[in-house]
């Protein structure tokens, strides 16, 4: 996720599911926008498109604190949908957690929803839940925000994640949170 200068959010992600060894490339994207949300996955792909696709609490109206509705509404919503769906399996330390996180934009914020449903606030501008060379390369590329646009800097990292992590793959899906003319 990046939130430009503009103000405006950006989300992009890889095609790549990965199990066992295997490597394959689905169909569906595994960022969308729900509403005025952008919502993005990483982890298993079969969680992340069962969340994407559900019906999403409304969110309120513009007088609203976002976090407090994304604590106060969505998580309790979403932890639900993971142990209704059967994603919430038990770890090693007992504790419930479906080994995917998402990253959501909205009013040019980010949050982490993490694999048990926790929603914590970015303070930065971008937020990469992915390889470590993808963050870098978010990182090298914010410094200077004359030389790239926000979806040459998401595309940018997504090639650097798919040319050193085996789990990234093109095509890569970027998209934005403007208003559409």
């Amino acid at each position: 996720g990046l939130v430009d200068s503009a103000g405006v959010c950006w989300m992009g992600g890889d095609r790549a599911s990965s199990n066992n060894g295997y490597l394959d490339i689905i169909s569906e994207p595994k960022v969308k926008r729900i509403g005025p949300l952008l919502v993005g996955g990483a982890g298993q792909s079969c969680v992340i498109q069962d969340v994407l696709e559900a019906d999403w609490p409304e969110p309120p109206s513009k007088l609203c604190d976002p976090h407090h509705w994304l604590v106060r509404e969505v998580a309790p919503w979403f932890r639900k949908r993971l142990r209704d769906e059967g994603w919430m399996l038990p770890l090693e330390d007992g504790l419930p957690s479906c080994r995917t996180s998402f990253v959501l934009t909205w009013r040019q914020r980010i949050w982490r929803i993490g694999g048990d449903g926790g929603f914590l606030p970015i303070s930065a501008r971008y937020y990469v839940d992915g390889p470590a060379q993808a963050e870098g390369v978010m990182w090298t590329l914010e410094r200077d925000t004359s030389i790239f646009s926000p979806s040459a800097k998401l595309n940018t990292a997504l090639e650097a994640a798919a040319h050193f992590a085996d789990g990234v793959r093109p095509p890569f899906d970027i998209i934005n949170d403007a208003p559409v003319a």
